[in-house]
């Protein structure tokens, strides 16, 4: 996700909210690819049986439903506007009526799937209530899976929208779940599932390669960004500005060792933490800190971060706010 926050009045969060619901898709791997490969304790004589079972009628109607409904909502249909609010209740609609489907045939990672659709287009919609009652249900199945990365997905989302609600602090105590989870062994198995069931092409594969990382770390310092950025920003909110510089710089931190981030986006972080140490009025600590970031950015040859580092160090050695 490239979108982070820099202020809070709740208008424009909500926008930002918006934004991040119907882009989180492309930070993060769809959610059904997201099941490590557990093993199977199925005796070998009924595997055979599940293999060439058919399937029932309940999960035959869920898959006509939700490729329907997928058709209508990406593009197949070229009629489909998404800025409208009566086709994002049709999205609604369809979606979730595949949802309910996935539940009666229980297939929890379908049902799960649908419902990232409905709780973006309510959250499109601003219906803040609806989006948390569906988010609730979606946390409901990542446990009962049970998955960490789609118990993370849930909670990081379910604490955005009470930010929406301009509910701080209910916000805070679920980005604390999960930073609980996390910091468990299970997220990153679940991580490495997202990759078995994903099949990257040569180029992608070549892009890690250079990245000197595998895709499962990638991720997980991405997760780690996103909720770090997220849990600086709310102390910002909270007006606890040693708590937010604290979660800013760990945000800094997992943004450089996902080794996929442009010297923009890095920049994007380091100007958080000048940002949130002007607005309390530490001039001198942030002039400090960007001169050691300055000079590490030298250090790395990275001329474009260099650049902007000391554009912005200028305006805090003026006592300036940067913009």
């Amino acid at each position: 996700m490239n979108t982070f926050i820099t202020k809070f009045s709740v208008g424009n969060y909500r926008n930002w909210l918006i934004t991040a619901f119907l882009t989180f898709g492309i930070f993060l791997p769809n959610p059904s690819n997201a099941i490590a490969q557990k093993p199977d304790k199925t005796p070998t004589n009924q595997i055979a049986d599940k293999q060439t079972a058919p399937p029932n009628k309940a999960e035959e109607q869920a898959k006509t439903a939700a490729k329907q409904a997928h058709e209508f909502a990406h593009g197949v249909n070229p009629m489909v506007n998404w800025a409208d609010a009566d086709t994002r209740r049709e999205i609604i609609r369809r979606f979730e009526t595949a949802a309910n489907l996935w539940r009666t045939a229980n297939k929890p990672l379908e049902e799960f799937d649908a419902l990232d659709e409905v709780g973006a287009s309510y959250a499109y919609l601003k219906d803040f209530p609806a989006a948390l009652k569906t988010l609730n249900r979606q946390l409901t199945l990542a446990r009962r899976v049970p998955n960490a990365f789609l118990e993370y997905n849930s909670l990081v989302h379910i604490a955005d929208v009470h930010l929406a609600l301009n509910e701080p602090r209910e916000s805070l105590d679920f980005f604390k779940q999960a930073q609980a989870v996390l910091e468990t062994e299970s997220l990153r198995g679940d991580l490495n599932g997202v990759f078995r069931k994903t099949n990257l092409s040569e180029t992608e594969l070549e892009r890690y390669k250079n990245w000197r990382i595998t895709p499962t770390e990638n991720l997980f310092h991405r997760l780690e960004d996103v909720l770090f950025n997220r849990l600086g920003a709310l102390y910002k909110k909270l007006d606890e500005p040693e708590k937010a510089v604290e979660f800013y710089l760990k945000s800094l931190t997992a943004a450089r060792l996902a080794r996929s981030f442009g010297y923009g986006e890095i920049a994007d972080r380091v100007r958080q933490v000048a940002l949130t140490l002007t607005d309390a009025r530490q001039f001198d600590r942030a002039a400090e800190f960007l001169k050691t970031e300055i000079a590490k950015a030298r250090d790395e040859g990275n001329n474009g971060l260099e650049a902007e580092l000391v554009e912005l160090a200028a305006k805090i050695n003026k006592r300036e706010k940067p913009e």
